[in-house]
């Protein structure tokens, strides 16, 4: 099994010399069948064009310390606000060299009380700018331009939790300016797996160039100028084919990227100082800056969505009778609110330029007030992952491992829900239950998504009821992980139930030793 896949990834880094593929490792899952796709349209529902002369606070934050590598195996700078300038329409991430060299102290881990800190000397200052709001599936957009010099590292990303989670939709590097990487990472801080990407020649990025990540259920795709430089895909058959969305499969057992991420994650773009033997040498100039026009993202939907970043509206008399925006609407050429209609536009800015008109006996409202587009991670495929069930290729003897199971379905509860009167009802849980490695002879992993804090119970029973494990856990909103010792189980297959507040998602999954 593992030498198909090995000789697949040969194949293809041969077509393109300038392209380097690594294997990644993958997961053995039984899926249902033909893997579902989002239809629909591409909608703005969140961009930031930096204009002003300062960055929007309410979308974005930085940090003031260190972020990460608190050994400062792969970078070292000390990050603060000052290095982030706006102006002129765009936004500067600026590296600088200091003459006289700053003595920092940060935190290095806050589960300690006190929380753990460390002090060092640092030459090099720099900036990071991270969303405060968290995205999923969709395209994600940059229109940059970046340094060039040994020792500068800048990247745009994503990353959330629990666990890890990332994608890299670029992180070059400035002594191979032209190199373009990418990358995937998915597991636990000191175990994760990643799936990396570099093509070579690829452009000059210290030109102004687009950079575009669509992130899909069942693949993510890298564009370069609207050219696409990669396609990963998230399942593939025993011998690595690749299976993309719609494609008709049966039932079975196939392979999944084990670094597809699964959680949703915060946009972050950075500038960093590479360390060691990478760190800038005398011919790197400073300042370095890593220059941004704008950043998007686009959410995928059959339906508009309740929030948008903004709209322009020209030429019709058919509009909604809401419309919300994060950023601005404007109405102009031939836009007309028409007798009888109750019309309400809601956004920070309101634009009403002339060929707007609200007719006699028509009702409209402009309200400045913004809204957040909230993702989501449903339709349609929460009813397909709840099919999905792990199953660890390491673990089993079978080269291809074919299990006959017959129901693998959780029990479904919507995010929200009507009762009787018809009133909106948060439920508990979100469908997605992901347990895995399925089958395990050790530990099992287990994740799912919750909508309240509440108390809830974690039971373990074998098909005929009988409880082999019961705990109390508390939920916090969003995702929730929880590991398992089933070492001690006999063979055989289990039901994974979650309950509280008289809701239960559950999964079956197997003990094969």
């Amino acid at each position: 099994m593992k030498k198909i896949l090995f000789i697949t990834v040969l194949f293809f880094a041969a077509s393109n010399m300038n392209a380097q593929y690594v294997p990644c490792k993958k997961d053995g899952v039984f899926l249902p069948g033909t893997l579902p796709c989002t239809n629909g349209d591409y909608y703005l529902v969140f961009e930031d064009n930096f204009d002003g002369n300062s960055f929007d606070q309410t979308k974005w934050y930085s940090e003031t310390g260190v972020h990460s590598d608190f050994e400062f195996e792969g970078m070292k700078q000390w990050l603060q606000p000052e290095n982030i300038e706006v102006s002129n329409g765009t936004l500067k991430i600026i590296a600088k060299k200091l003459e006289t060299p700053y003595v920092g102290t940060f935190v290095t881990d806050w589960s300690t009380n006190p929380p753990t800190t460390k002090t060092d000397v640092f030459e090099y200052t720099s900036a990071n700018l991270l969303s405060h709001q968290e995205f999923y599936y969709g395209k994600y957009e940059i229109r940059c331009r970046l340094p060039n010099g040994k020792g500068y590292w800048p990247a745009f990303w994503t990353f959330g939790g629990p666990g890890w989670n990332e994608i890299d939709f670029f992180e070059m590097y400035g002594d191979d300016i032209k190199k373009f990487t990418c990358n995937i990472h998915h597991g636990q801080p000191g175990e994760h797996e990643h799936c990396p990407f570099e093509l070579k020649n690829a452009a000059d990025f210290t030109q102004w160039h687009v950079i575009t990540c669509i992130f899909d259920f069942d693949k993510i795709t890298w564009q370069i100028d609207g050219n696409t430089v990669r396609v990963l895909h998230r399942f593939s058959t025993i011998s690595g084919s690749p299976i993309s969305c719609g494609e008709n499969i049966g039932i079975g057992t196939y392979f999944m990227e084990r670094a597809f991420p699964l959680q949703s994650m915060r946009i972050i773009m950075n500038l960093a100082v590479q360390s060691g033997s990478n760190a800038p040498d005398a011919n790197t100039v400073f300042p370095g800056i890593y220059e941004i026009d704008y950043v998007r993202y686009y959410v995928k939907s059959e339906q508009q969505p309740d929030c948008l970043a903004r709209v322009e509206y020209q030429n019709t008399n058919q509009l909604p009778q809401v419309t919300q925006a994060s950023s601005y609407i404007q109405a102009s050429n031939n836009v007309t609110v028409q007798s009888g209609q109750d019309v309400t536009f809601k956004a920070p800015t309101i634009t009403l330029l002339p060929g707007f008109t609200a007719q006699a006996g028509s009702t409209f409202s402009a309200t400045p007030e913004g809204c957040t587009y909230q993702s989501s991670k449903s339709i349609p495929m929460d009813d397909y992952i709840d099919n999905i069930v792990y199953v660890d290729d390491e673990n089993t003897k079978n080269t291809s491992p074919v299990y006959q199971i017959s129901d693998t379905t959780n029990i479904d509860f919507e995010i929200t829900s009507k009762d009787e009167f018809g009133k909106t009802v948060i439920t508990t849980f979100n469908k997605e239950l992901l347990i895995y490695p399925n089958p395990t002879n050790d530990k099992l992993n287990v994740y799912f998504s919750a909508n309240k804090n509440t108390l809830a119970f974690i039971i373990i029973t074998d098909i005929n009821g009988k409880v082999f494990f019961k705990e109390q856990i508390q939920n916090e909103i969003g995702t929730n992980n929880k590991t398992i010792d089933v070492s001690q189980f006999s063979n055989g297959t289990y039901i994974l139930s979650i309950v509280s507040n008289n809701e239960k998602i559950e999964n079956k999954f197997i003990i094969s030793k």
